[in-house]
């Protein structure tokens, strides 16, 4: 039996992906940057995405990622990740994308602006 939660609090998130069988993200438009798929991964969770997650295709290629608008393939996948067949991807490089990761990034780049332009 398949359960899908409309909401919850933002605070409890952490313990319904920990307890997913399989996070799916059937996106059918470009996904800058999906938080969704972050999450799943940061939680351990076993994901499948469509090929319109690119930036957590391209940072987590071990991710099990099907063509959008291919329900055949995402079904197929979906019941490997249920059999026990996909593994969560690697979640160390977590750190990467907490804030203080983030705020390190932008500041290397306006750095990098910086001499730039002096």
């Amino acid at each position: 039996a398949s359960t899908f939660l409309r909401f919850g609090p933002h605070g409890a998130l952490p313990a319904y992906s920990r307890g997913c069988d399989v996070a799916v993200v059937p996106s059918n438009r470009l996904e800058t940057f999906c938080m969704v798929a972050l999450e799943a991964i940061a939680c351990g969770c076993p994901l499948v995405v469509t090929d319109q997650v690119p930036e957590i295709i391209k940072c987590f290629p071990a991710v099990t990622a099907v063509a959008s608008g291919d329900a055949v393939d995402l079904r197929r996948r979906i019941d490997a990740a249920l059999d026990g067949r996909v593994q969560p991807a690697d979640n160390t490089r977590m750190a990467d994308y907490d804030w203080s990761g983030v705020a390190r990034r932008y500041i290397a780049l306006y750095q990098s602006a910086l001499r730039h332009v002096a």
